[in-house]
């Protein structure tokens, strides 16, 4: 939750990034985002975790084939499903509003990824890809640290570390 008002405020509108979390601190009042990805590890059934693995397949094929659009829709599929395993409905519904404010700001920086003059929509894959996986293994066996790792990954894909 207070990542993306640090990457909007703090790197898209260059408030400072420092500012920012200090701003959001009390709203969230110690709460990291890493906490939604705890409660998915602690609360995801197996039926979910289907479903993690299935959208992080179809994850995969997006970035290989270079299909942008998809490689947006299964991103943000992902991340709904860690939302969902957590079990907070409103989680799912900040993520979706702030990935909406945030989606251009990514693509700009070429965070997500960028369609190059003759050469539409190379991506590095294993910059994409490995994070997810690790926050899909880290699910799969409920540790905390590899959570841990694989969210300051993707932060750093982001641009937000």
């Amino acid at each position: 939750i207070i990542s993306t008002p640090v990457a909007y405020q703090g790197g898209g509108r260059a408030m400072g990034v420092d500012m920012i979390r200090q701003i959001n601190e009390p709203a969230v009042d110690g709460m990291l985002p890493d906490a939604t990805v705890y409660l998915a590890i602690d609360r995801r059934t197996e039926e979910q975790l289907e479903e993690l693995r299935a959208c992080y397949q179809q994850f995969l094929y997006a970035v290989r084939t270079g299909d942008m659009e998809e490689i947006k829709a299964t991103d943000l599929a992902f991340h709904r499903y860690v939302i969902r395993m957590a079990g907070n409905d409103l989680f799912e519904v900040l993520y979706d509003f702030c990935y909406s404010l945030l989606e251009p700001f990514f693509i700009a920086s070429g965070k997500i990824g960028e369609a190059l003059p003759g050469r539409e929509n190379i991506v590095d894959e294993q910059r994409m890809c490995d994070p997810h996986y690790q926050m899909l293994e880290a699910i799969e066996t409920r540790s905390r640290a590899k959570a841990e790792q694989a969210y300051q990954a993707m932060l750093s894909i982001s641009g937000l570390l």
